[in-house]
């Protein structure tokens, strides 16, 4: 109720002390009613004045309830403030005579004026016959959200007249000549609202950039022996472990049981001397999955130099780590002629070392702001990226899109946006960030600035481009192996994996989609790996038995692929299980017939076999170019989809010249 115990975990009566002073907490009753806490209730400012003091249990009873966890703030009581106020606002309201007025004032606030209500009675008296009573509290309506508050500290007047509304008041101004001393205590006061009003709006702003870091980020403090004080949401989420699990705990929780002891005999080393670590940290979450984090680590100081805690920002670079470890295995068993691309990898731990560049904007995206980590990241000086705007900076494609409009229409709207920015140094050289746009909002949530916490993705971005390349190679080299075991030749799978892009083109698929065939088609037969010698390379027909054998390379290709998350072996076991499936059905190993069956698996069964019947194999020769064409024909709509057929037949010319261009030795 109108019992308050704690204010931020502190006993009311000493939060009175701290910031009025000891005279004033010994003698709360008699002057504390002066210092009223002041809340907002919807849009109305509500002051609660001071009725009752408990030292023993450091409480204090005000006239009203204050609702638990309502912030509140210290009022202050200035008489001459109020009767400067209430003087100019009865000549605004009652400008012609009234017969009378009535008074119905709070008792906190008849305790709070004392002398100060026969001033405003004789004022009163002067434009109509006053009276009135005192009450515990005045229940007000607010006809703006139609909500009925029962508020102490006020007065309310009600005129009435009859008369002729035209005789104007007589004797009403009663002018006072201000002493020093209330010049004096007016401009104190000013003083007070004024610097509280600015500490408010900084207040305000560095929660909202506390904001706009923590949920960018994954963030700890620490107490100087390491033990946990708090931590953020992403945190928690990463780690597995609960708030309450991690506090009063160190980070030793979560440290990961090949960590090095000497990084953190290093890292407590670097920020006991009161400088920043940055560095790599191998985690173990609650559920025993491995993560990666990308820390730096800072000491935090009191104004006065004394310590105050370790604050830990870090950035989860776990899919990273994971990529790296997972083509570092498949590099192993591939060619030596790939082992210069696993450099990029060993090369990963210079690329780790990020930081955060932070920027700001005004709603015009003007830049008001830059840290000394974008302008390493920029090569501009502060001197010429103040002022300038900051679509100046950003990559010709994002110009056409229009994306800088839309993101600045987005945070005009108090939207938080998330994008990869490509962005132009001042040489000319492109560098990459994960950007986070923040909204930054003034006391009347108005949007008044725009912030951006942005991380150099750049290294990651292009070890990610030589990952991807790195795939295709090894694709296409373990079909090239496949085909040389079987006594083929690595020519083959170049030729398929170009006519299976070819005919994806003509047939209309996206140029991502054609691309995604034509690395993955020369893995179409890597099941033949589990496929004896014998019955692999015999010169002859194969038996029934054999056959069947022979069939089952496409469920042991697709087998070996099918588990993989990366886009290129997906496809790749997609190939591997559908290219010998038929048009009508007669195919293997599902017998699934016409569009059933993956584009992928229908567009290379054609660039196979075109290619198979044109050149020697162990059981065959090569046939002629016109009987392989009649061979088309008879299996348009039958092995083949006939709209295939016919665009291998009206572009024979193109597929002719793939064939001369990768002619076998």
């Amino acid at each position: 109720g109108g019992v308050v115990f704690e204010l931020d975990h502190i006993p009311t009566v000493d939060v009175f002390g701290r910031y009025l002073g000891k005279i004033l907490r010994e003698n709360l009753l008699k002057y504390g009613s002066q210092f009223p806490l002041v809340f907002k209730s919807g849009d109305i400012d509500v002051a609660r004045a001071l009725v009752a003091v408990d030292y023993e249990k450091g409480s204090i009873t005000f006239a009203g309830n204050i609702p638990e966890g309502t912030k509140v703030r210290f009022g202050f009581v200035d008489v001459d403030t109020i009767e400067n106020k209430n003087l100019h606002y009865l000549k605004q309201k009652n400008s012609f005579e009234n017969e009378a007025v009535f008074v119905y004032a709070c008792a906190a606030r008849r305790q709070v004026l004392g002398g100060f209500i026969d001033k405003e009675i004789q004022t009163l008296s002067n434009i109509g016959t006053s009276s009135g009573f005192i009450t515990y509290g005045e229940f007000f309506h607010n006809s703006g959200n139609c909500k009925n508050n029962l508020l102490n500290m006020t007065t309310t007047y009600v005129t009435l007249n009859e008369r002729d509304p035209n005789v104007e008041v007589t004797n009403f101004d009663r002018e006072i000549e201000p002493s020093n001393d209330d010049i004096r205590f007016s401009a104190l006061t000013t003083l007070i609202k004024e610097t509280s009003k600015d500490l408010d709006e900084n207040i305000y702003y560095l929660q909202q950039f506390k904001n706009a870091v923590s949920s960018a980020s994954i963030f700890s403090a620490t107490d100087h022996t390491g033990k946990i004080t708090y931590v953020n949401e992403n945190f928690e989420k990463l780690s597995g472990y609960s708030n309450k699990e991690l506090l009063g705990k160190s980070h030793s929780i979560i440290k990961h049981a090949d960590s090095e002891p000497a990084l953190f005999k290093g890292m407590w080393s670097t920020i006991e001397a009161g400088n920043i670590w940055k560095g790599l940290i191998h985690n173990q979450g609650k559920k025993e999955h491995d993560y990666w984090v990308v820390s730096e680590i800072a000491p935090i100081y009191y104004k006065n130099g004394n310590f105050r805690e370790y604050i830990c920002i870090g950035y989860d670079v776990t899919e990273l780590e994971i990529v790296k470890e997972f083509f570092e295995d498949e590099m192993k068993s591939s060619k030596e002629n790939l082992e210069t691309n696993l450099n990029h990898f060993r090369q990963y731990e210079e690329a780790i070392n990020l930081s955060t560049a932070v920027l700001r904007t005004n709603t015009d995206n003007v830049i008001t702001y830059v840290n000394d980590k974008f302008l390493k990241l920029s090569k501009y000086s502060r001197d010429e990226l103040i002022g300038m705007n900051c679509e100046n900076i950003r990559h010709q494609k994002h110009r056409d899109q229009g994306l800088c409009q839309k993101i600045i229409k987005d945070l005009k709207n108090n939207k938080t946006v998330k994008h990869v920015m490509t962005n132009i140094a001042r040489d000319n050289s492109e560098f990459i960030t994960n950007t986070l746009f923040y909204p930054i909002q003034d006391n009347n949530d108005e949007v008044f600035e725009f912030l951006q916490v942005m991380f150099d993705v750049t290294d990651i971005y292009r070890l990610n481009e030589e990952i991807i390349n790195t795939q295709k190679e090894v694709v296409e080299k373990m079909g090239a192996i496949v085909e040389t075991r079987s006594q083929e030749t690595g020519e083959h799978v170049q030729r398929v994996a170009e006519y299976s892009y070819l005919l994806a083109k003509l047939l209309g698929l996206s140029e991502e989609e054609a691309i995604l065939l034509k690395q993955a088609s020369p893995m179409h037969d890597i099941g033949k790996v589990g496929i004896p010698d014998s019955i692999l390379n015999k010169p002859a027909a194969l038996t029934p038995e054999e056959f069947k054998i022979m069939k089952t390379h496409t469920q042991i290709g697709y087998e070996m692929l099918k588990y993989s998350q990366r886009d290129i072996l997906k496809a790749s076991a997609i190939v591997a299980y559908t290219h010998h499936e038929k048009w009508d059905g007669s195919g293997y190993p599902q017998g699934t017939k016409a569009e059933d069956t993956h584009i992928f698996g229908r567009i290379t069964a054609v660039a196979d076999v075109f290619d198979a019947l044109g050149h020697n194999r162990v059981y065959k020769k090569a046939w002629e170019l016109e009987q392989i064409l009649e061979y088309f024909k008879e299996q348009r709509g039958k092995h083949f989809e006939p709209k295939l057929v016919d665009l291998l037949l009206e572009n024979l010319e193109s597929f002719l010249e793939i064939k001369a261009k990768f002619s076998e030795n």
